[in-house]
């Protein structure tokens, strides 16, 4: 077994708080994770390597929320749906939205 000593090296200058300068930035607010006023709510489980996608997207377009992202994207969903699909989609939609006012 070869075992290594550790050298201790001692210095003649010590630690002095009034040397050291801080430089503090004004903070600009952040909009991550902060609701938006007036609005409500819901929580989506997503898988973390979902959820690392959505995030890749929203910086690479530059979308400002998770909110804004995926709002886009259904909007194009929407968009793509054949008269059938929009039909089934406007009365779920219904559905969805009755249940959630009566809870």
């Amino acid at each position: 077994m070869n075992k290594k000593r550790a050298t201790i090296i001692f210095d003649d200058e010590t630690f002095d708080i009034s040397k050291a300068t801080q430089t503090t930035k004004e903070k600009e607010p952040s909009k991550l994770g902060r609701p938006r006023k007036n609005k409500t709510y819901g929580t989506v489980r997503l898988q973390k390597e979902n959820v690392n996608r959505i995030n890749s997207i929203q910086n690479t377009l530059g979308y400002e929320t998770q909110d804004d992202l995926i709002s886009a994207l259904l909007n194009e969903t929407e968009q793509k749906m054949s008269s059938g699909q929009k039909i089934m989609f406007d009365m779920y939609f219904k559905a969805f939205t009755k249940r959630q006012k009566s809870k």
